[in-house]
């Protein structure tokens, strides 16, 4: 592990390691006191070599030419570079790099899915699953934060760890998202505005560039670079996106980190009153607008549920059409939260609504007819489908009998 310490001490550490995992006496008095010895040492042994948080190294400019040189020796010794600085780790790869095209694979880390949560909370409920999934994301890190005392019979509250881990100044998860901007980034402030506009609900780039006072033919490059870092994602309309021509109008942006969505919801708005330790207006405003919140993150929850239990692709899909009311022709607006298309043979049209709600009978049929006459707006000839509507919520009485009126029904039981 790579720390925040001169190369000497790092250099001194890893030759005393050596001393006392491999019984190598001679770096006793030859120690490997030089980046170029010590790769040196590994080229002629057979040993995986593992650097993590690589990219503090990279400040020692000489560190990526002696890995060209070790490389380039067809070494023995296995070396994997691991970094949670996203953009440096980018940066080695590139064609400007000393060791471009010399590594064997590369792999980018994503958060853990929804389903893997109960591995690390065994004893939680579904529903408690979704408010830690909506907060913390698939971090492995931000989840052991909660897990050792989450696991206990007298298990805490969740919403007293939000409190005490968000809502207090100092704490790890109060100042971690912040942190790993200011590692990967300038204009902190610029990107501040952006994230907190998208969290706010202004996905449309004109709408964000308005509300984050950034010009909107330089916004997207910034934009562009939160995508990079894995938090921020681009939409687009489901059916766009099977078309050959994909038209790039109409996208829309949103936050794909969990965890970074929480904070720039319910924290960065008051960083200032959590900082003189008036916590009040955040808690107020967490416990008022999170339930909310959560539909957001059930319907992310949810493609990932329909993917692996369908093994096709989900999407959002909205679009406008034209109705003539009282006279007058009136564009409007229509939604679907999820829906695949299969063009095979047996042509297939699945499409679903997803409510983070306690559903009965009445109100899912309600949503279900709503849900039909949206796909009826849809810019396909329906003819040729077998169409399949569905209802996602977070419990719903009456599932038996819409399923044997052939809808798909599912709750948070089933996942």
């Amino acid at each position: 592990m790579v720390k925040e310490q001169p190369l000497e001490k790092t250099l001194e550490e890893l030759n005393n390691k050596l001393i006392k995992e491999l019984n190598e006496t001679q770096l006793l008095d030859n120690p490997l006191n030089t980046v170029k010895k010590l790769l040196g040492y590994f080229s002629d042994k057979k040993l995986i070599f593992i650097l993590d948080e690589f990219p503090l190294l990279l400040k020692h400019r000489e560190i990526l030419g002696n890995l060209q040189e070790f490389l380039d020796e067809k070494p023995k010794s296995t070396i994997i570079l691991c970094g949670s600085y996203i953009s440096a780790m980018e940066k080695i790869k590139d064609y400007s790099s000393p060791i471009y095209g010399r590594r064997m694979f590369s792999l980018k880390m994503h958060p853990l899915n929804f389903r893997h949560l109960e591995d690390f909370f065994p004893k939680a409920k579904k529903e408690e699953l979704v408010k830690i999934y909506g907060a913390l994301g698939g971090v492995p890190e931000y989840l052991l934060k909660l897990t050792p005392n989450f696991n206990k019979k007298q298990r805490p509250d969740f919403e007293d760890f939000i409190e005490k881990n968000f809502f207090n100044k100092d704490t790890y998860l109060s100042e971690e998202a912040e942190f790993l901007l200011r590692y990967e980034l300038r204009d902190l402030s610029v990107y501040n505005s952006i994230i907190k506009s998208i969290a706010a609900g202004y996905t449309a780039l004109n709408e964000i560039s308005q509300k984050s006072f950034v010009e909107k033919h330089a916004i997207i490059k910034y934009i562009d670079i939160l995508m990079g870092l894995g938090i921020v994602k681009k939409e687009l309309p489901y059916l766009s996106l099977k078309k050959e021509k994909l038209k790039e109008r109409g996208a829309l942006y949103f936050i794909s980190d969990n965890y970074f969505n929480f904070y720039y919801n319910f924290v960065y708005p008051f960083k200032e009153e959590i900082g003189l330790g008036l916590a009040g207006k955040a808690k107020n405003y967490f416990d008022k607008n999170f339930n909310s919140y959560l539909g957001f993150i059930f319907e992310e929850i949810t493609r990932q549920f329909l993917v692996k239990k369908y093994d096709i692709s989900f999407g959002r899909q909205w679009g406008s059409y034209n109705e003539r009311e009282k006279g007058r022709i009136l564009t409007k607006q229509y939604e679907i939260d999820l829906l695949s298309v299969i063009d095979d043979n047996a042509k297939e049209l699945l499409a679903f609504e997803v409510k983070w709600k306690d559903l009965d009978y009445e109100k899912s049929k309600r949503i279900l007819m709503g849900l039909e006459s949206k796909v009826e707006r849809l810019p396909l000839d329906l003819k040729k489908y077998k169409i399949k509507l569905g209802i996602v919520g977070k419990n719903i009485k009456g599932k038996k009998k819409l399923i044997k009126e052939n809808f798909m029904v599912f709750d948070i039981k089933d996942f």
